[in-house]
């Protein structure tokens, strides 16, 4: 245990933004040396989150990576997770590039702190177990390694444009309103859908998507914990009376996301509509996004840092389509 001088100092390590960018964009202050955001959560109270790369091993499917990924979660500290990629259509075979998990630690969920912010110490300890556990679990057998994105790069990567280049900025552009400001006005032209079925989850979801165009992709998951998992299966039950109903090991909390980007408005108001009445037609159904809404693509374009999707149930298998 810590004395408290230690105790105060972790503490105090938070510093926080100006008032307007927390009304923008949700960001009410960083810790710079382990690289975690606090964020205001739309609901109550508010969450941290810490964004990591990870490599792509060879020959290995990414259902395992998913898999292995929930089992870091326990009765105690059950993780939000967020895997996200880039790239053009034009690089569908490509396997090499790699992607990007943003773990978000809810003060609310973990600690028992409802409508507030749990101290920054309590919430340090919980990033540490995270990160050894990945180590021990993932990094070691499955090859993928992982390491932290620094708070500068995830901004620098919010400024990507049409031509593939970002903006680098440093640790000292990390306080600059001007900064948030500018990535969010001249964030790219997007749309985006939410997948929300999937009648059949074998589908390949890239064999949807035919323009050469680039797209994020993102898919939020969050294993059951065995308290959720027999609170979700009592409320069927009570509801449908479905006395016999049981979540699979492969069932988890998911939302599924794709954003295509564009330079011409009316390309991305004609692709939006197809690609809802192409997926429909194959059983997989999806609901827009606000085409003016730049806040859902920023989002995505920084990893899910700045807002956190409403989940449903889905399966691992739905979840694996949306990773390449």
């Amino acid at each position: 245990m810590d004395d408290k001088k230690t105790i105060k100092r972790i503490n105090n390590s938070l510093e926080y933004l100006a008032r307007p960018i927390t009304d923008e964009l949700n960001i009410m202050a960083i810790q710079l040396e382990d690289n975690v955001f606090l964020v205001r959560d739309q609901n109550d109270g508010a969450y941290y989150a810490k964004v990591y790369e990870i490599s792509r091993p060879k020959g290995e499917k990414i259902s395992t990576l998913i898999r292995m990924l929930c089992s870091l979660s326990d009765e105690e500290n059950n993780y939000r997770m967020r895997l996200s990629t880039f790239f053009r259509t034009s690089e569908r075979n490509n396997r090499s590039h790699p992607f990007f998990l943003t773990v978000f630690f809810n003060s609310n969920d973990m600690l028992g702190v409802a409508g507030g912010v749990a101290p920054y110490y309590n919430i340090r300890s919980i990033i540490e177990r995270f990160e050894n556990k990945y180590d021990e679990s993932i990094k070691n057998i499955y090859g993928a390694d992982i390491k932290c994105m620094p708070i500068e790069r995830v901004l620098s990567m919010a400024s990507l444009n049409m031509d593939n280049v970002i903006k680098e900025y440093s640790k000292a552009d990390i306080f600059n309103r001007e900064i948030y400001k500018g990535i969010k006005d001249e964030s790219l032209k997007s749309t985006g859908v939410r997948i929300y079925r999937m009648e059949d989850s074998s589908i390949d979801i890239m064999s949807l998507i035919e323009y050469d165009m680039p797209f994020y992709s993102t898919v939020d998951i969050r294993p059951f914990s065995q308290s959720m998992k027999e609170q979700y299966e009592s409320y069927i039950k009570g509801k449908y009376r479905c006395d016999g109903y049981l979540l699979s090991a492969s069932d988890i909390n998911v939302v599924m996301s794709l954003f295509f980007v564009s330079a011409k408005e009316e390309i991305l108001k004609d692709y939006a509509e197809k690609f809802r009445r192409d997926s429909s037609l194959k059983g997989v159904y999806a609901d827009p996004y606000e085409y003016d809404d730049k806040f859902e693509f920023l989002n995505a374009s920084m990893f899910g840092v700045l807002k956190r999707e409403p989940m449903y149930l889905g399966n691992i298998n739905m979840a694996e389509k949306f990773v390449w």
